[in-house]
């Protein structure tokens, strides 16, 4: 007999969306990138365009898929991931509410999102999985939501928001990048979709390991 644990399906199917979305962009993005070249090729052949245009316009289309793109896409990225992450950690701390007959509830909590998840998973609901080191990328993919969605993008220019920055950039120096000087208040934060990917991985086991930590589950369904 199949049982389904249709929470951690419910969690799986959105973690595999997102590693489908992030995949599709990804490929999307060097199709289109291909196509136009080629066309504005073939363009500047049959207008006979100056080269100084045609290396204007190829420069143009670098900078549109080498950098806009993949940065909007990334952004996306983060934002969609967080909120997943948001929205399944306050569904497993009602479960563990019922399940444990508990009065409080994770919103009886000073704070919100991950901490306050956090905070009432492990100490509340007394699930063993205070030093999983999956907090600290859920924390910092918080971060970069916030980065993103509060200031779009752009690390500022009070010490404690640059203080994060450089915290993230030493966290992944291959990944995480300024569109110019440390100093700037304005230079916006360029994240990988490689990075991305290293997230939702990170999402996807956490939530194994809660599963199992919590008592339920770790995978959609068991025979």
């Amino acid at each position: 007999m199949v049982r389904i644990d249709f929470l951690a399906w419910e969690t799986k199917a959105w973690v595999e969306g997102v590693r489908d979305f992030l995949q599709m962009l990804s490929a999307a993005i060097d199709d289109a990138s291909v196509k136009e070249k080629v066309a504005l090729e073939g363009f500047a052949r049959a207008s006979d365009m100056d080269p100084a245009e045609y290396l204007s316009e190829l420069q143009t289309l670098d900078h549109k898929f080498q950098r806009w793109l993949p940065r909007v896409s990334s952004y996306s990225a983060v934002i969609l991931l967080h909120s997943l992450v948001e929205t399944q950690l306050l569904e497993y701390a009602a479960r563990l509410r019922r399940h444990h007959e508990l009065r409080i509830g994770v919103r009886d909590l000073a704070g919100k999102g991950v901490d306050a998840a956090k905070v009432y998973i492990t100490k509340v609901a007394a699930v063993d999985i205070a030093n999983d080191l999956g907090w600290l990328e859920l924390k910092n993919l918080q971060e970069l939501r916030n980065i993103i969605v509060h200031r779009r993008g752009r690390q500022g220019g009070s010490p404690e928001q640059q203080k994060t920055v450089k915290r993230l950039l030493d966290e992944y120096k291959e990944d995480i990048s300024l569109t110019d000087r440390a100093n700037v208040e304005d230079c916006e934060v360029e994240i990988s979709l490689r990075l991305c990917f290293h997230f939702v991985t990170e999402v996807d086991q956490f939530f194994q390991r809660l599963c199992l930590a919590s008592g339920f589950q770790e995978r959609a369904w068991k025979s």
